[in-house]
């Protein structure tokens, strides 16, 4: 089996047809465990509860945008020697090159992948549909073969950026990110567990404060931004942050 390195091996199989490569695979399972309450989130690889830390990802290269396989190894190398086990690649960025995520195959790390959707409220017309389909498709395809692909998430500060305006729940919930996305990956990539937002309130709450630190998956700033001491982390009982510096599932 494929794991995060911080849990075994990162398993790989050569793929040939015909005698030629097709490339490396690998074999896992992810399931997301959300606790008694059902508001928690942690990543369980293979039948073991993983804790999941890492950082979030915007570009090895920003002028290119399109970073070498050996500038891309040696962050990886990094990442992997620093006891990170997921990178996430925020919707603020871009879909990364194969060469990314065959790495993090190679060096067991997870990718939680946001859709590039972020800060906007999408539309709703056929034209743009069709273009969140062919877009998501070709990219599902396209990674259809990378065991790393641990999480897919919806958009970043999709609903924060309607819930700091005041706006109620039910105003930000749109049918991009609660029903197109969702359908799509059902028909690429069921293997993967999908998140609406990031943050965003657990599944069924709507009740909650989007910015509670409790539950669903939340942006923490207490420790970092807002330079509060480390123990704050514990005091807020923070259950899984996507950012900012940081994803950690609380103990």
């Amino acid at each position: 089996m494929w794991w995060p390195h911080t849990h075994g091996e990162a398993f790989l199989y050569e793929v040939r047809l015909g005698g030629e490569p097709l490339g490396k695979v690998g074999f896992r399972s992810i399931d997301v465990d959300r606790g008694a309450d059902g508001a928690g989130f942690q990543l369980v690889l293979n039948g073991v509860p993983v804790f999941a830390r890492g950082a979030c990802w915007t570009s090895a290269d920003i002028v290119s945008l399109d970073a070498s396989r050996e500038k891309l190894d040696a962050i990886f190398k990094l990442c992997r020697d620093a006891g990170f086990n997921i990178i996430r690649v925020s919707g603020i960025t871009l879909y990364e090159s194969d060469a990314f995520y065959e790495l993090a195959d190679q060096y067991g790390l997870m990718i939680w992948q946001d859709f590039a959707f972020a800060n906007f409220d999408y539309p709703t017309d056929e034209a743009f549909e069709r273009s969140v389909q062919s877009e998501a498709k070709q990219f599902l395809e396209r990674t259809r073969r990378f065991a790393s692909l641990a999480v897919l998430c919806g958009g970043s500060e999709v609903h924060q950026q309607a819930a700091m305006l005041g706006l109620p729940f039910d105003a930000y919930q749109q049918r991009l990110f609660a029903e197109q996305l969702p359908s799509i990956i059902n028909d690429y990539r069921p293997d993967v567990p999908y998140v609406v937002n990031s943050p965003s309130a657990a599944p069924g709450d709507s009740l909650s404060m989007l910015f509670g630190t409790r539950g669903g998956i939340t942006h923490y700033y207490g420790v970092g931004a807002h330079q509060r001491p480390f123990d704050d982390a514990r005091h807020a009982q923070v259950r899984f942050r996507a950012r900012r510096c940081c994803l950690a599932r609380g103990a």
